[in-house]
C-alpha cells in the first residue's frame, strides 16, 4: 500500500488532507506524538486547527491520551482500525511501550518531522521492497 492510499483511506475515515498526512507519518514511524508535532508539520501556530484535529481523532477513538506534566499530553495511535486503515493492522506501534521506548519514537518522529524530503521505509513491507529479498 502506498502513501497516497493510506491518506486516501484514512480521508474516508474523516480526517482532512493535511491530518492524514501526519496520521499516516506519526502512526507508522512513532506511534506516539504531542500537539507541537502536528503543529509542527501544519506548519501553522497552536490553536483551532491542532483542536480540532486532537478533537477528530479522539472522537473517532484512534488515539488515547496521557496527562504530563505541566499540562503536555502525549497521544498514542492504538486503534486497530485506524492501522488497518494503513494497510498496518498488526504494527508494533499499536502496542504500548516502555517511557524509554516513547521516548526515543518521540524523538524519531521529530527527526522524520525536520526531514520532510527524505524518504523513511517506516512499514516492513516498504524495507523488504527496498532492500530485496537476499535469500
Amino acid at each position: 500500500m502506498t502513501n497516497e492510499q493510506r491518506i486516501d483511506s484514512l480521508i474516508r475515515l474523516g480526517y482532512k488532507q493535511p491530518e492524514a498526512e501526519f496520521v499516516c507519518l506519526a502512526a507508522l514511524n512513532s506511534g506516539y506524538f504531542v500537539r507541537r508535532h502536528f503543529v509542527s508539520f501544519v506548519g501553522k501556530g497552536s490553536g483551532r486547527i491542532d483542536e480540532n484535529f486532537l478533537r477528530r481523532a479522539k472522537m473517532l477513538a484512534h488515539v488515547t491520551a496521557t496527562p504530563l506534566d505541566r499540562n503536555r499530553v502525549l497521544y498514542h495511535f492504538r486503534s486497530k482500525p485506524l492501522f488497518a486503515a494503513l494497510g498496518e493492522e498488526n504494527n508494533r506501534n499499536r502496542r504500548v511501550h516502555q517511557a524509554v521506548t516513547i521516548k526515543t519514537r518521540l524523538m524519531a518522529l521529530d527527526f522524520v518531522l525536520q526531514h520532510p524530503r527524505c524518504r523513511f521505509l517506516s512499514t516492513e513491507e516498504e524495507k523488504v521492497a527496498f532492500f530485496g529479498d537476499s535469500a
